[in-house]
């Protein structure tokens, strides 16, 4: 199937809507802080927005491994061989680091400008290596980094593996599954035993510490694997897949919100929920990836929105740290108020992306580009839907 089909340029369209609203939702959960003030009558839209958030978090973590998968699919027995796996690491380093460690930076400043910095900065080498919450619960200075030290883990990770079976004598598709298969279970198992031999500790460690959450991404790659080898049937499974998602995030929504469980000390929340949310993304991964194009106002919105994601998630509690200290009316806001500060918090973040888009992400992308065009194809494979889907 061509991109064209389906997508804009490079672009596919319905993995750009799913990655925009998977952003939107992140945003809106952090923008809810504005209703604090309201908290006993907005407790419950309190709920749902940090909910949104939530899913959204595990939505990019689909989205991430189906891209990944579908790159490392591609170069396939090259991995065997160190400069397939270096290229495949560059091209990713190149999207991802330079933005992450503007940010880092920025963080690091701010904490120094609010004279709360303590001898906090013996710990932050750990951000510069994704150590942060490698196993252990992420601090919480650049909160938002706890999924990005998991996707670039699983970078690291994952080609190595492969790498591992394929020296070993294993096909490519063999090796896909048992990477798969190990990548999933032991961080389930993980949580389970952590679960039941410590019930006292919190979602939280589970959600945000990286050997725990591994699984998180593969489901996105499994997906990737359903396209790479039955294309068909990933195309007629769609609307399966669909209602499927529909299922597992309406179960999630009515445990959560019902109250039969307690969330924050759940094993099964821990076990099965953080791999359902996840699931229910990759899940919906075939039905948004034949989205057409429509209604153009909206089609322009979901490129940019997903152009910027990377940046957006990286500078919004950067932003509502500064907007929460420094406009900060005298009187309390009534709700109306508080949904315009929202509303303000979300343009103002589309601003700075914009920016850092243009001053960092981008030339890292330009510079990625210009790398020699045979060791782009081996590193990054042909250029498909699938690898569009993400590419700056």
């Amino acid at each position: 199937m061509s991109s064209s089909s389906h997508s804009s340029g490079r672009r596919n369209y319905g993995l750009d809507v799913l990655r925009t609203w998977a952003v939107l939702m992140v945003l809106m959960a952090h923008g809810s802080a504005f209703f604090f003030a309201h908290l006993p009558q907005h407790r419950r839209l309190l709920d749902v927005l940090g909910w949104l958030g939530f899913i959204g978090v595990e939505l990019f973590f689909a989205l991430s491994g189906f891209l990944i998968g579908g790159i490392l699919l591609r170069t396939g027995a090259e991995l065997k061989h160190l400069p397939g796996i270096y290229g495949f690491w560059r091209k990713r380093w190149y999207r991802t680091l330079p933005n992450y460690y503007v940010y880092l930076l920025l963080h690091i400043v701010f904490l120094y400008a609010l004279a709360d910095f303590g001898g906090a900065l013996a710990e932050q080498w750990r951000y510069f290596f994704f150590l942060q919450g490698f196993a252990w619960m992420h601090p919480g200075f650049f909160a938002e980094a706890w999924s990005l030290a998991i996707e670039e883990w699983f970078y690291l990770l994952t080609p190595l593996a492969l790498a591992l079976l394929l020296r070993l004598g294993a096909s490519v598709r063999t090796a896909f599954v048992v990477v798969s298969v190990v990548f999933i279970l032991a961080p389930v198992s993980l949580r389970w035993m952590i679960s039941t031999w410590h019930p006292e500790i919190s979602l939280d460690v589970h959600r945000k510490t990286v050997i725990l959450r591994l699984d998180g991404i593969m489901y996105g790659v499994l997906a990737a694997m359903l396209f790479h080898y039955l294309p068909a049937l990933f195309k007629k499974l769609r609307f399966a897949l669909l209602a499927l998602a529909a299922l597992i995030l309406f179960g999630m929504f009515d445990q959560q919100f019902s109250g039969h469980i307690d969330i924050t000390r759940s094993r099964l929340f821990n076990t099965g929920f953080l791999a359902g949310a996840p699931l229910a993304g990759a899940a919906l991964i075939p039905f948004f990836f034949y989205l057409r194009e429509f209604f153009q106002p909206a089609v322009k919105f979901h490129y940019l929105t997903a152009r910027l994601s990377y940046s957006l998630y990286l500078c919004n509690l950067l932003v509502l740290g500064y907007m929460v200290r420094h406009i900060n009316p005298a009187a309390p806001l009534d709700g109306r108020g508080a949904l315009m500060m929202m509303s303000f918090f979300i343009l103002v973040c589309y601003g700075v992306a914009h920016l850092s888009y243009q001053w960092i992400e981008k030339p890292g992308l330009a510079l990625r580009d210009r790398l020699p065009r045979k060791r782009a194809r081996q590193a990054h494979g042909i250029e498909n839907p699938v690898q569009a889907a993400s590419s700056g």
